[in-house]
């Protein structure tokens, strides 16, 4: 029998908004910046030795000052998400989720200056009843903190609930909480994450476009 939810938990970074190739082209930036050479690499291969890992995945590019280089990076990518694209059909998603009668919370793991800018402009805050950021978790994805304290506020058991991400994290922090969950792999995403790493996470669904998930939450 087919599950209804009417919460739906979506991630930010590289679900609805396409913060992902910021953050890459801004990583070959500062590579070149501070002379390495990264031009044998593949985007995919950047992506797996630096996404995530902060400061420590620029030293994994081979960036001696990776500290310093990372402070600068941030302040890049501060400037360039406040415009940042959303993915296709994006907000007609939320705003027919929101027609539907659903509940909707966006969590994300960037921190508080990162995300309102973004979402302010595009006045996206009205479709979400919780926003948590990096600010308000003491602990990142995989752990479920951040789904628990989504459930928390809405009062409800997790198999009311749905969250919807990107990366194997995501589904890993779905898992933990017990919540079911959906892998959001556009073809796009083939640069970022190997499919096949994705998948042994077991997400309950798959989408490749946002608005299948229509077909999911029933």
């Amino acid at each position: 029998m087919k599950k209804t939810y009417n919460y739906i938990l979506f991630d930010w970074d590289g679900t609805l908004a396409k913060t992902l190739d910021i953050w890459l082209e801004t990583y070959k930036f500062i590579c070149n910046k501070y002379g390495v050479d990264i031009s044998n690499l593949s985007d995919l291969e950047i992506v797996e030795r630096s996404f995530g890992l902060w400061a420590k995945g620029l030293s994994n590019l081979g960036i001696k000052n990776f500290d310093k280089a990372y402070e600068e990076s941030k302040e890049i990518v501060d400037e360039k998400v406040k415009n940042v694209e959303i993915y296709i059909n994006a907000e007609k998603l939320l705003k027919d989720l929101t027609n539907r009668g659903k509940k909707l919370a966006l969590h994300t793991s960037s921190f508080r200056n990162m995300l309102y800018p973004t979402i302010s402009n595009r006045n996206l805050e009205k479709y979400f009843s919780i926003i948590l950021t990096k600010d308000d978790v003491k602990n990142g994805k995989p752990d479920p903190e951040v789904i628990n304290k989504e459930l928390a506020f809405f009062k409800i058991k997790p198999e009311k609930a749905l969250i919807v991400g990107d990366s194997d994290s995501d589904i890993k922090a779905g898992n933990n909480a017990g919540v079911d969950t959906v892998l959001f792999y556009p073809e796009e995403h083939k640069k970022f994450y190997r499919e096949e790493f994705l998948l042994k996470e077991k997400p309950t669904y798959v989408i490749n476009d946002l608005l299948e998930l229509l077909k999911v939450v029933n």
